[in-house]
């Protein structure tokens, strides 16, 4: 059967006189490599295999994947760039423990490389554990640990006999995944620890049995039960409540909107939804813009200079310009004797400006630099943002860090470890981030959850209506995010060199200010 998964893996479907690749799904048989005697004394292979018909195969869900347009294939090596070409989804389930295979393939170093690189250009990995003893997961956390998740190598959901119960998994509906209310069965499931990228998608109570992470163009999806395995998804061992077999289906479903190229039903409602229309850019007279903060009232732009010579010098010669929402220069010395200053922020008439290593305070009706606050350990502020209480947010991208100014001047570290920190935007109790690639919401408990992945990093950031948010990356690139992760390249000027930095916005007139930072240029575009 390998054989002839592998043909029909090599080739394209020819559809309507137009060539389209086939969408191939392969099972690991490499990491997980059970035999036993079948009834005639051959030795087969067995345990979660498409070939296996018994209580203990994968036949029938990959019924359901071919039901949705898949080829099996399966893979009995370890995997490598040239072997996975052609696969869209590839399944590593219940890897070996020494007890299950004399000569266990563990997941190595180079297997890591290969997949999460695999998985960065658009590949879409599912990893499923066991509980405890009956899979290997030290290895196996090495994969899925690169992507936010850890297997507890624990057993949650414990059945005993036919008390099916404790493996009852309310699913309210309403997710990407499950659309619709559903009753699943786990039994003996291993938990799960996620971290940004990931997110979980599978709770019962507070625990997690089932997490998602963006990584790259590809998506990952691990699970601590292989859940969908014959006994279990066509109810024959379980009481008619339990849902599996719809669930199975669901979950098909939504694997296959996560392949690249795959029509994503939710897509076809905004195909090319959203484009910028410019309007206009003034002339190369502005020193380094790197943030535009619009105060549409008095139709002004405050626009953060960072000068003459490098982002990061002390050199004074730094401001802050302010420019019309028309386009025409009001002046460009406002502010003056700044060294490199960033991101702005405003509450009432106070604005804030990131400058290095310090938060500058600025008099609004006069223009003057009223006091500085210092940001110990600092190296570079980037963003700045004010809630309604007036607390002031600010990123440094080189500690990786994003502090906490409160209104009577004290600071303190809110968030660490956040990698190449940068946007931030304050809503009510909500501290939106651009942490690196991650877009990220930080609740007022600190947690952090996912909201989408930027490939090119993030810089600006402003909301939307509906949930959508406005992001930049510095590089060159203006996206529009929708609420449910969707993003959508609105604007590329990489390759002729112009960046797009810290952007605002005017939600009336839904006109987008772009920085160009070298390219010494604030431009207006609108939003249709």
């Amino acid at each position: 059967m390998h054989k002839l998964f592998s043909t029909l893996a090599a080739g394209a479907l020819l559809v309507a006189g137009s060539a389209v690749q086939a969408q191939i799904v392969t099972l690991d048989y490499y990491f997980n490599n059970e035999w036993h005697r079948d009834k005639n004394g051959d030795s087969v292979r067995y345990h979660y295999t498409w070939e296996d018909k018994a209580n203990s195969g994968f036949s029938k869900i990959g019924d359901v994947f071919t039901a949705h347009g898949f080829t099996l294939s399966s893979l009995p090596v370890a995997p490598t760039v040239e072997n996975l070409r052609r696969t869209s989804v590839y399944i590593i389930v219940d890897p070996d423990t020494k007890s299950e295979s004399p000569d266990p393939h563990f997941i190595s170093p180079e297997d890591v490389d290969v997949l999460k690189n695999w998985v960065r250009s658009g590949g879409v990995l599912i990893l499923m554990g066991n509980d405890k003893g009956n899979a290997e997961f030290e290895h196996f956390n090495t994969l899925a640990t690169v992507f936010g998740i850890r297997f507890n190598e624990d057993c949650v959901n414990h059945v005993i006999g036919k008390n099916h119960d404790p493996g009852k998994i309310p699913m309210p509906g309403g997710d990407s995944i499950f659309k619709t209310p559903l009753l699943l069965y786990m039994k003996d499931v291993s938990s799960l620890h996620v971290d940004p990228p990931a997110t979980a998608a599978i709770l019962h109570g507070d625990t997690v049995l089932a997490a998602t992470a963006r990584y790259g163009r590809g998506t990952v999806f691990a699970v601590g039960d292989p859940w969908i395995y014959n006994e279990y998804i066509d109810n024959h061992n379980l009481s008619p409540e339990f849902q599996n077999t719809q669930g199975a289906e669901a979950w098909v479903s939504w694997i296959r909107t996560r392949v690249p190229g795959v029509d994503d039903p939710a897509d076809k409602a905004r195909p090319g939804t959203h484009h910028l229309q410019k309007l206009w850019e003034t002339d190369t007279v502005v020193q380094t813009p790197e943030s535009v903060l619009p105060d549409l009232k008095n139709h002004i732009l405050y626009v953060s200079e960072i000068g003459y010579g490098s982002p990061d010098d002390f050199d004074g010669n730094g401001g802050v310009a302010k420019i019309g929402t028309d386009g025409k220069v009001i002046d460009l010395h406002w502010v003056t004797g700044l060294n490199s200053p960033k991101g702005l922020g405003r509450y009432g008439n106070t604005l804030y400006a990131a400058d290095l290593t310090d938060v500058a305070v600025i008099d609004i009706p006069t223009g003057r630099v009223i006091k500085t606050i210092p940001v110990e350990g600092a190296k570079m502020l980037n963003d700045i943002t004010v809630d309604d209480k007036g607390v002031v947010y600010v990123s440094d991208t080189r500690t990786a860090k994003i502090h906490r100014i409160d209104p009577d001047g004290t600071v303190t570290t809110w968030l660490t470890d956040m990698k190449g920190a940068n946007g931030l935007k304050a809503i009510g109790q909500d501290l939106y981030i651009l942490s690196g690639p991650d877009f990220l919401k930080a609740g007022p408990d600190k947690h952090l959850t996912r909201l989408a992945l930027l490939d090119h990093g993030g810089d600006g950031l402003e909301p939307l209506s509906g949930g959508d948010w406005l992001a930049t990356a510095w590089n060159g690139y203006v996206y529009y995010v929708y609420a449910d992760g969707h993003v959508e390249l609105l604007l590329d000027t990489h390759l002729i060199k112009k960046n797009t930095a810290d952007i605002g916005y005017d939600p009336a007139q839904r006109i987008v200010f772009v920085p160009s930072f070298f390219g010494k240029t604030i431009a207006a575009y609108r939003l249709d």
